[in-house]
């Protein structure tokens, strides 16, 4: 009966020892694959993180300061983002109408609104109006110099380039209404009329 008794627990003792064995084989391989596979979980979660942080950071960066290099001014102004397509531009120039005439220039603003017609603002092909009001002066060849008020309103149809993650490049064609009443003592200096014109601005979005 011992002898039995004896062997039935050594077989136990056996299957137990097979059952370990056959848990620490599973849990090895298990512990084997999350090692291998949490790495890669890790870089695939970071790649998303940083991938989301970059669009986030593009998406931000949309108002900016824009150089116009345009038609007849030299300017310098903030543009504010004001929905998904709408933008509005504010800026202070240099004008100098060499189109009319190679003897007036002076110092205005401008108040300008784009509608991006595609894209997400400013991304893309835009139609854009404006306003421009300038305190102007003629150089004549009498030696005389009227002052006055010059003023223009202008539409044009362009394309808005992204040249990197912070800069925007915009181009484009149109056509402005455009007067100036210029007096002085006894010779004015007057102009109206309807000109061609251009966009070319450069900006830095943040």
């Amino acid at each position: 009966m011992h002898s039995i008794e004896s062997s039935g627990c050594g077989r136990a003792f056996a299957a137990g020892l097979a059952r370990s064995g056959t848990l620490q084989t599973t849990s090895a391989v298990l512990l084997a694959a999350v090692l291998i596979a949490y790495p890669e979980r890790a870089a695939a979660d970071e790649s998303a993180t940083a991938a989301d942080e970059s669009a986030t950071s593009d998406s931000a960066a949309q108002n900016g300061i824009y150089a116009d290099l345009g038609l007849g001014v030299i300017g310098l102004g903030y543009e504010r983002i004001l929905g998904e397509k709408v933008a509005l531009n504010l800026s202070a120039h240099y004008y100098r109408p060499w189109y009319v005439s190679d003897h007036v220039f002076g110092f205005g603003g401008e108040v300008r609104a784009f509608v991006f017609l595609a894209e997400p603002a400013p991304h893309g092909p835009y139609f854009s109006s404006s306003f421009r009001l300038d305190h102007a002066q003629a150089e004549l060849d009498s030696g005389e110099t009227p002052e006055g008020i010059a003023w223009g309103v202008r539409a044009t149809l362009g394309y808005a380039f992204a040249l990197g993650s912070a800069v925007n490049l915009r181009a484009g064609l149109g056509v402005q209404s455009h007067a100036a009443n210029l007096s002085a003592a006894s010779e004015d200096q007057d102009f109206a009329g309807a000109y061609p014109t251009a966009d070319l601005l450069i900006g830095v979005r943040f």
